[in-house]
């Protein structure tokens, strides 16, 4: 009798194994959610110690980890990595020079696998003209965008990565809700690897990349660095000194919702946190040591 029960419960385990295996080598095939390194689930309390804070205006935009498919056909561009070598993953060009613009992208090639590549500096030359498909942007814009080259991701950082760190061994990682692009220059009123805290954005509805739908908790961390502003004349030229620009996560188009909008005229209200608790959870959450 014992080992009758025996032989049932190594079958139901072996039974389980097997359909876990199943289930998780379905969900990595270049979904929205694969290679998902963490769940965060949104909870921290709100600070307490407001009048300690320092408190600043800030305006958001918001950017996506572009999800797109390979592209085998001869008009296809090809992504290149810093020495001018192909990385044999080419896109359509409308896909490539949004990808370029996002700074990072997720590449669902023909095989099922999903490869991920981040922004990684200037070619010496064009690879593509995007000028029709990013027709508001300037000619100074468009020329640094035409001349991107990538690098590959590692699996720790599939979502992209931010910076160098001085906090981590590596770069930081993106984390979808939690990461925010800072101006780097001497004018930013932020720095990188500071915790803010926005009120605004607590309770903001997301939905995790996992498929689970929380409300924010306000807390994200400064780990990129921003881009340019866009918009043309309609931006005063120190836009960006205090700019945020919110990373969304993974998706086939900009269509994530947007979780707060704001302009440089139309500011909210950041807080620099101060608690070690939560700057602690958050340097976890983007360094992978």
């Amino acid at each position: 009798m014992c080992l009758a029960r025996s032989l049932n419960l190594w079958i139901l385990v072996l039974f389980l194994e097997v359909s876990l295996g199943r289930a998780s080598g379905q969900q990595s095939r270049g979904g929205v959610g694969s290679q998902v390194p963490w769940v965060d689930d949104f909870t921290m309390e709100p600070p307490t110690d407001y009048a300690r804070l320092v408190k600043s205006p800030v305006w958001f935009t918001d950017y996506i980890d572009f999800l797109v498919d390979e592209d085998l056909s001869a008009s296809a561009v090809p992504l290149l990595d810093a020495r001018g070598e192909p990385f044999k993953v080419s896109l359509r060009r409308a896909d490539w020079c949004r990808a370029a613009n996002e700074g990072t992208i997720a590449v669902l090639l023909a095989n099922h696998e999903t490869r991920s590549y981040n922004f990684a500096g200037r070619a010496s030359h064009p690879i593509t003209d995007c000028a029709d498909v990013l027709a508001g942007f300037g000619p100074k814009t468009i020329q640094a965008i035409n001349e991107s080259v990538f690098s590959e991701l590692p699996p720790r950082a599939s979502f992209g990565t931010g910076v160098k760190s001085v906090n981590c061994s590596e770069s930081y990682r993106l984390v979808p809700g939690r990461s925010v692009a800072i101006d780097l220059s001497e004018n930013g009123k932020f720095r990188i690897g500071q915790v803010l805290y926005i009120p605004q954005l607590r309770k903001v509805t997301l939905t995790l990349p996992n498929g689970q739908m929380v409300h924010h908790d306000g807390y994200v961390m400064a780990v990129d660095k921003v881009s340019a502003c866009s918009g043309g004349g309609k931006m005063p030229a120190n836009c960006n000194y205090n700019h945020l620009d919110y990373f969304k996560g993974r998706s086939r188009s900009d269509a994530l919702p947007t979780p707060l909008g704001s302009d440089p005229g139309h500011p909210l209200d950041a807080y620099i946190v101060i608690d070690p608790s939560v700057i602690s959870k958050l340097k976890g959450e983007h360094c992978s040591d």
